[in-house]
């Protein structure tokens, strides 16, 4: 299953024996070099978007196996500030969707809030939106955010 499919390449995901497995292609891989290792999903990943400077997954809450998840996982996170981080939203908030930045990533979520993240994981920036989806995955102009 694809989770997104853009101008720089594409997530999917299949089933392995025991869990799904999140696969990061790109079109261009002369301009990535090393390949992204596939990932284990552990949290059933429903979203996620490509960007160039990583990826962002977002799950729905598990119930009792656990709440709605956001993890991004920079391409290259040796010697800087950048890691791969995770969030577990409280309950009750549900992620609805995803986007990436060249600076920032953002989720919008259920209970109406849009949580705006530097790449390193501090939630650098949140606002009440009205109630309806908000299409970020269109995104915002990097410099606006930053």
């Amino acid at each position: 299953r694809f989770r997104t499919y853009n101008t720089i390449g594409s997530i999917t995901s299949r089933k392995d024996t025991e869990f799904n497995v999140l696969e990061v292609n790109f079109h261009d891989s002369s301009r990535r070099g090393a390949r992204v290792p596939p990932m284990r999903d552990l949290y059933g990943f429903t979203m996620g978007v490509l960007g160039e400077n990583g990826v962002m997954y977002a799950s729905p809450s598990q119930g009792d196996r656990g709440p709605s998840t956001l993890m991004y996982r920079p391409f290259q996170s040796w010697g800087g500030n950048d890691a791969d981080w995770t969030l577990h939203l409280a309950e009750g908030e549900e992620a609805v969707n995803v986007a990436l930045g060249k600076h920032w990533v953002a989720a919008s979520t259920s209970t109406n809030l849009l949580r705006i993240f530097s790449h390193s994981g501090l939630q650098s920036f949140i606002m009440t939106v009205r109630p309806n989806p908000v299409p970020i995955k269109k995104s915002l102009p990097s410099r606006n955010l930053s």
